[in-house]
């Protein structure tokens, strides 16, 4: 089935924002443990002062200490998931890659089973060139890969650990991103057709939304599977990417 340009855009719009709000659960548990932290240091610092109310202010500071910890982490939660509207904008910008792919690690933390099931080996290299392109076209692509990866683990055993390797290099004056997986799929699966797909209850257009996306932008995408391990490969030209 083909589709249009403002068809695909329109679903890449949905998926993406259907991909954070799949986060919320999460969200909810992390902002949760770091609340409960919280309360627990206030309600030990309040019954240090009322058993020790002459106690002097210097003798406090490890308490502040860690009230300040805490603090500070949810306040980090907090800017993660902000910065999600800004990786939304469809408008061109510079990207720097390399922070981009920090934060989606972070911000991932919220699905429960990467924040504990997955083990991630990141390699960010130096040097990597800032890119000028539309955010939210690097996250929709990013997100779709890591997507399929957390949930082919999952279907390969839920209750297991599972290595996650990210690779970010300079290619020429661009830049190369992969995502290796534990994970196969069937060879004689074309993982960019319509429809294509390994799970009975997803429509199969991920994928092709993505490397429609990838081909408009000029950008290489490819998805090879070979003994145990699929390897998501992408590459980005140092040119301005409209979107």
């Amino acid at each position: 089935m083909s589709r249009t340009y403002d068809e695909w855009l329109h679903l890449a719009r949905t998926r993406v924002l259907a991909n954070a709000g799949g986060q919320i659960p999460g969200m909810t548990h992390n902002a949760n443990n770091f609340c409960h932290v919280l309360e627990m240091q206030l309600e030990l610092f309040r019954g240090k002062i009322h058993r020790q109310p002459d106690m002097p202010a210097a003798d406090l500071l490890p308490k502040f200490d860690r009230l300040t910890q805490a603090v500070n982490k949810l306040a980090e939660m907090l800017r993660d998931n902000e910065l999600h509207s800004f990786f939304m904008d469809e408008e061109v910008t510079m990207i720097d890659v390399g922070q981009f792919m920090e934060w989606v690690d972070r911000f991932w933390t919220n699905n429960l089973f990467y924040k504990h099931k997955i083990i991630r080996d990141m390699a960010i290299h130096d040097s990597l060139p800032t890119l000028q392109l539309p955010p939210f076209l690097l996250t929709l692509t990013v997100d779709e890969a890591l997507k399929n990866a957390v949930e082919a683990c999952m279907d390969k055993d839920p209750g297991g650990q599972h290595n996650l390797g990210f690779e970010m290099a300079p290619l020429g004056q661009g830049i190369v991103c992969t995502l290796t997986s534990p994970t196969t799929f069937p060879h004689d699966l074309a993982p960019f057709e319509e429809h294509a797909t390994t799970r009975p209850d997803h429509f199969g257009l991920g994928l092709p939304m993505v490397k429609f996306f990838a081909d408009q932008a000029g950008w290489n995408l490819d998805l090879t599977t070979t003994g145990e391990q699929t390897t998501f490969r992408l590459e980005i030209p140092n040119q301005r990417t409209e979107l």
